[in-house]
This record gives C-alpha cells, structure tokens and sequence, in this order.
C-alpha cells in the first residue's frame, strides 16, 4: 500500500512540476509560409503509334524516323521508352480482311526544351496518332525544396517579431519548428495535359503552310508551410 502511495506522489509531484514549467515557459506559436515558381527543364511526352493501313502508316517505319529525328537533334535513345504495346486484328479492308494493328505507346524525355517545339514539329509529321504532355520537372527540385522551407521559416521568424512588438514582449530562441506541409505542382498529378495531333494541326495551317506547335510550359510551384513554436518574455 506505501509502495502505491509513493507511486502515486512521484507521479502527481512531476506532473505538477511538468506543468508548472510550462507555465513558466510562455511562446507564441507562429505559421510560417513561403510560395516559389521555378522554370522547368525536363519535359515528358506521351506517343501514341498505331497502324493505319488505309493511310499506309506503320508503326515499325515510324519507330525508324522518330529514331532518326531524336539522334539529329542529340536525344539519347534511352530517354525513349515503351510504356504499353497491343495488338488487334481488325478489318483493314473493303472486303472485310482482317489483319493486327500494332499500337505502342512511349514515354520521350526531352531535358533541351529550347529544341522540344522542333522536335514535336517534326514527330507530327510522320502522322503519329497523338503526342501529349505528360509532366515537366526540374532537375535541381530538390534544391528548391529546401529553399522553400528556408523562406517559410523566415516568414515565421518575421510573423513572430512582429507579434511580439505589437504585445510589447521580446522573442527568445524557437522552442520548435514543425514541417506542416510541402507542395509541389506535379508531384500531386497536377501535369499539364496538352495534345498534339497532326490532323488538327493540318486543318489549322493558313495558306498551306503547316502551323508550328508552340510550347508554353507552366512553371513549378513550389509551397511550404511550418509551425514555430517560439519563446517570449
């Protein structure tokens, strides 16, 4: 029963020490935000092949000349890779023959944007069945990530001074700093759908000169918020 009792007093006794301290120890607890855009210098489009026998499309032929376009303008052929292949047979006639149609899609990775409008202007013309945008990254994001987080605990630092001046207290060391949340645009699937078709882009030439795609790549947004938890007297 004493052993019970002593128990019970060391628990009480820190308790009330723990809480008495905390007392002492007035803060203030401050959000701290900070909102950066960087230039992106990565792009991935997303190809779609697929034989067309009425027109004379093939998509082994058209794997050659994206093979030839990508070397001329220096693309490493491992930037391109094949995400998804099929094949179905269909009728490719008048008389009701049935043959396979091959479809592939790739993933292309172009990290020279000041080529990328060149390049999908002359993927278009091989008459591809669609090139879209997958995503945009930047190579240095990481970086940027933690500039992010340097700017928002900045705002914090800035938010609690003034607090402070206003009620009349000076602001003492942070006591804790938490990450609440850090958000970058197409991490979230927030990529930037845009399609290229070469019919379309056929039907919108003016005077029969085909009308060359222009690329206007959003910029990566990059958000970061903490809560600080500062000391005052």
């Amino acid at each position: 029963m004493k052993r019970i009792l002593i128990v019970l007093f060391v628990t009480f006794s820190l308790g009330a020490f723990a809480q008495e301290q905390e007392i002492k120890q007035r803060f203030i607890e401050v959000v701290g935000n900070s909102k950066m855009e960087v230039a992106p210098d990565i792009a991935y489009f997303s190809l779609l092949l697929v034989d067309n026998p009425k027109e004379n499309i093939n998509v082994e032929k058209q794997e050659v000349e994206i093979s030839k376009i990508l070397k001329k303008y220096g693309v490493p052929s491992e930037n391109l890779t094949i995400d998804k292949l099929s094949g179905i047979r269909q009728k490719v006639s008048f008389w009701g023959t049935k043959d396979v149609v091959n479809r592939k899609s790739y993933l292309l990775k172009l990290t020279n944007l000041a080529v990328s409008d060149k390049i999908i202007e002359e993927l278009s013309a091989l008459k591809i069945t669609s090139i879209s945008l997958y995503k945009v990254e930047n190579s240095q994001i990481e970086t940027h990530k933690l500039t992010a987080c340097e700017l928002a605990s900045k705002n914090a630092k800035e938010k609690a001074a003034s607090f402070c001046k206003g009620m009349g207290v000076a602001a003492l060391a942070p006591l804790a700093i938490y990450e609440q949340n850090l958000f970058v645009s197409g991490e979230e699937n927030e990529y930037q759908p845009r399609l290229y078709m070469a019919k379309a882009m056929e039907d919108s030439a003016v005077g029969g000169e085909q009308e060359e795609p222009q690329q206007a790549f959003k910029n990566i947004v990059i958000k970061c918020t903490v809560r600080a938890k500062i000391e005052i007297k």
